[in-house]
């Protein structure tokens, strides 16, 4: 069976108990993973070993165009600076034959570390890295279309 490649776009990334869209400012975005060993493997005195330990710290970036009016991502950054927000991030919503995979969970919002642009008549941009509290989920994309050449059934 042949891969299934998606494209960035249309998407969505919605914030808030209240989900808010800013899904426009956005020009590209990923979903990171970090893995940090905790302890390292040990081998005791008799010979049996105990496994070392990782943990995962998940997070999503993000390239902007910003909108710095009062309804843009900056403001509700501004205001909501250092808390933790229900997050979701498809990175495709496309109608068509795929329920589209989506990433969800809590991030904390922190503000962009620079925001402006390099030339007159350049958009306002910044870019966003936000850690998720706890791992995010992933939701794979399910395709719904008909495998080539199969039979469907008439209506009755």
């Amino acid at each position: 069976m042949a891969a299934k490649i998606h494209k960035l776009g249309p998407g969505l990334v919605t914030i808030g108990a209240t989900p808010l869209d800013f899904s426009c400012e956005v020009v590209g975005a990923t979903v990171t993973h970090e893995y940090e060993e905790v302890s390292e493997a040990v081998t005791r005195l008799c010979g049996d070993s105990l496994p070392g330990t990782e943990t995962r710290q998940d997070g999503f970036t993000a390239e902007l165009h910003n909108d710095i009016t009062e309804t843009g991502l900056y403001a509700y950054l501004y205001q909501n600076d250092m808390t933790d927000q229900p997050f979701e991030y498809t990175p495709n919503t496309e109608v068509g034959t795929t329920t589209p995979a989506v990433w969800s969970g809590t991030i904390r919002l922190r503000l962009p570390s620079e925001i402006g642009a390099d030339e007159f008549g350049s958009p306002i941009g910044s870019e966003i890295e936000w850690l998720a509290v706890g791992p995010l989920v992933f939701a794979p994309g399910v395709d719904t279309a008909p495998t080539a050449g199969a039979k469907t059934k008439a209506p009755a």
